[in-house]
């Protein structure tokens, strides 16, 4: 029978349920301390993943230290005055000055119609065709062809209105536009009530100038093509005439020198005439390019390194820690093996380090500690000579090869640590050992937990049957007494009364 419900009465006159939830409490005392034991393997296992994200973070840092070409990336300016071209840094250039002079800037090829209006152009048309706009779905009576790059489009012209009777000047330039024939429309008021056909190529350079197909003579009518079927050149003179239709820019390559080499690009964009340079032009003229290293990069790179060195250390250093005042100690304190990490950290970083350069401790560099911190601090100034008198010793110095001189596995700073702390941190690893373990003691702490409360519950049921049966068995004898005094009483006053 299940008696989890059962309540004492409490009319022997005795608080059985208090001496039942006190016997029940001191029964549970050894699962209290598993469920302290819990907490504080749970607090420990977060400060250990803690330590490994942090620790991991310091070997991703010097990894990237390691990397040779952010030892040798370049950044390339010009002068705040210089209108002819901008520039920007691509990666590791060659370091130097470069007189780059340019004569040409690319050009995309724009011939335009004569000046029209929808009904001028259907008239035109069904003067020339001796028979209106006629469209089977596939093709029409005014299409044309169009080729850039060796690449020929059928543009076929369709007209949006079904009850119009020809396109408009906006369905030509919505059929061009959706060809894909490397020739983009606009359809430009050229003055009052009047409109051109402006056909652009989409890309510069002579590679991508126009060539026009017509076999409807509907660009001949529309006057992109002169009376002889050939495109009238207005580049030199410009084109006023309302009229007359040609070309008025012709494509164009970009023509210029760096340092007295001729170089020609199809684009404005030219990535190849300075090695870590990509150059925009925007006009003819003359300006100078210099690449030089780009310290910045590194110096960010060594901060980055600094940072999260001194974020590990402190990070550590409060889980080792113990306040006086507040009688508080951090999750892992004497913890034998995280005082050997603490210590090999600065260890490590203040040791002479083996070096095919010049340089042999960080301090040479401008990164040290400063009293009895164990913070490392970056002197920029001091990081910044050393840099610039020996950038392949710097380089070195932390594992990375520069110049052709590559350090030896034992060698520099990312070498040395690097080796300690991938088998802490990696997956797998030491650290990631020490959270599984702690999890396999959680684990089994809650199984025995999970036990330890069903024998709990089983050993208050218990309790809760004997001492409802005592309960019973002294109300019954309570009603007895009651009886008994009650009779004892009657016999006194009858044989008072007689």
């Amino acid at each position: 029978m299940s008696v989890s419900g059962l309540n004492l009465s409490g009319l022997s006159g005795y608080d059985f349920s208090a001496v039942i939830q006190a016997m029940v409490d001191a029964y549970k005392l050894p699962e209290n301390q598993m469920f302290n034991k819990v907490s504080t393997l749970t607090t420990e296992k977060s400060a250990w993943q803690d330590i490994n994200t942090r620790l991991s973070a310091v070997d991703t840092a010097l990894t990237k230290l390691k990397d040779s070409q952010i030892w040798t990336k370049t950044t390339a300016t010009t002068a705040s005055t210089n209108s002819y071209f901008s520039v920007t840094g691509s990666g590791s250039g060659v370091q130097g000055n470069y007189i780059v002079n340019v004569s040409k800037i690319a050009q995309s090829e724009t011939d335009v119609s004569k000046e029209l209006t929808d009904s001028s152009l259907t008239t035109a048309m069904n003067t020339a065709l001796g028979t209106g706009y006629a469209d089977n779905g596939t093709a029409s009576n005014w299409d044309f062809t169009l080729t850039v790059n060796g690449q020929a489009e059928n543009i076929h012209v369709v007209k949006s209105d079904s009850a119009g009777s020809a396109p408009t000047l906006q369905d030509v330039v919505n059929s061009i536009n959706g060809a894909g024939a490397g020739v983009k429309a606009n359809l430009v008021q050229s003055s009052m009530g009047n409109y051109r056909i402006d056909f652009n190529s989409s890309q510069t350079g002579t590679a991508n100038s126009i060539t026009f197909g017509d076999p409807n003579s509907f660009l001949q009518t529309i006057g992109v093509l002169n009376d002889s079927g050939t495109v009238s050149d207005y580049t030199a003179t410009g084109l006023s005439d309302p009229s007359l239709g040609g070309k008025i820019q012709g494509a164009q390559d970009a023509i210029l020198t760096v340092n007295g080499l001729s170089i020609t690009s199809a684009s404005n964009t030219v990535s190849g005439a300075i090695s870590g340079a990509t150059l925009t032009l925007n006009a003819p003229g003359q300006a100078t390019v210099t690449v030089s290293s780009d310290t910045t990069a590194v110096q960010s790179a060594v901060q980055a390194f600094v940072d999260a060195y001194n974020s590990a250390q402190q990070t550590i250093n409060s889980y080792l820690s113990y306040d006086s005042s507040t009688q508080k100690a951090g999750a892992l304190l004497g913890d034998s093996t995280l005082q050997s990490i603490q210590a090999s950290l600065r260890q490590k970083a203040g040791s002479v380090l083996s070096n095919p350069g010049n340089y042999t401790l960080l301090s040479d560099i401008g990164v040290s500690t400063s009293g009895k911190s164990s913070d490392l601090t970056l002197d920029a100034t001091k990081f910044t000579s050393a840099l610039a008198a020996d950038p392949q010793s710097v380089a070195n110095l932390f594992g990375a090869s520069y110049s052709g001189i590559t350090p030896a596995d034992n060698e520099g700073l990312a070498n040395l640590l690097g080796n300690y702390l991938d088998p802490l941190t990696k997956y797998g690893g030491t650290l990631a050992s020490t959270t599984s373990s702690l999890d396999n003691e959680i684990k089994d702490l809650n199984d025995r937990i999970t036990q330890f409360e069903q024998r709990a519950a089983d050993y208050e049921e218990n309790l809760k049957v004997k001492f409802s049966k005592l309960e019973a068995s002294l109300s019954a004898m309570n009603s007895q007494s009651s009886w008994l005094t009650a009779q004892t009483t009657a016999l006194f006053s009858s044989s008072k009364s007689s």
